[in-house]
């Protein structure tokens, strides 16, 4: 389901607040494909670590949450630039994953 980037931020942050956390030990991030950023390159545990992702209306509302968490003290990595990253993803970061 495509959300706007205001019910994502508030989504997210409510994850966040629940999982717990330094706003730095956690990443954001942008993609058109959240399960293998994810799982596959960011190497995140799919049962023991902490993860969300949410579709967006679009990339514009997807790089409005990504700055905004940016702006929070969230990291991100130096990705390639994708087609259509319409998807935002978090993850608290742990000693087994990958920026």
């Amino acid at each position: 389901m495509v959300k706007s980037s205001e019910i994502i931020v508030m989504e997210i942050l409510e994850f966040i607040q629940k999982e717990g956390g330094h706003p730095g030990t956690w990443y954001v991030g942008i993609t058109d494909d959240p399960r293998r950023r994810l799982f596959d390159e960011h190497q995140v545990h799919y049962q023991d670590d902490a993860w969300i992702y949410r579709a967006a209306a679009s990339e514009d509302e997807a790089r409005r949450v990504e700055v905004y968490f940016l702006a929070r003290g969230l990291t991100e990595g130096a990705g390639k630039r994708l087609q259509d990253p319409c998807t935002v993803y978090a993850y608290r970061k742990s000693i087994r994953t990958q920026p």
